[in-house]
């Protein structure tokens, strides 16, 4: 199992701009959630198998219902920092 986390996470103030690394394949792939708020930010480490980041926004054009972002950080706390820089950034 590789262990370097294998997204970029960029929160911007209208969405959430994610850069997932295809490691295997040699490439990548961009995705960005447009978002009119965060509702809710978790952040779960286990010691030796990583983390999970898990981002509820409220999106452009849906009611009361959030979306959820899920992202597994493999092997370390580094999900930590992304985590930190949400909070920093609210």
């Amino acid at each position: 199992m590789n262990c370097c986390p294998s997204a970029d996470i960029d929160i911007l103030p209208n969405g959430i701009k994610v850069r997932e690394k295809l490691i295997q394949a040699d490439g990548h792939t961009l995705q960005f959630f447009p978002f009119r708020t965060i509702q809710s930010v978790r952040y779960n480490h286990t010691r030796g198998e990583g983390g999970i980041l898990t981002i509820w926004i409220l999106a452009h054009g849906l009611s009361a219902a959030g979306l959820s972002y899920r992202y597994s950080f493999p092997c370390t706390d580094s999900g930590q920092k992304v985590f930190e820089d949400i909070l920093a950034g609210l």
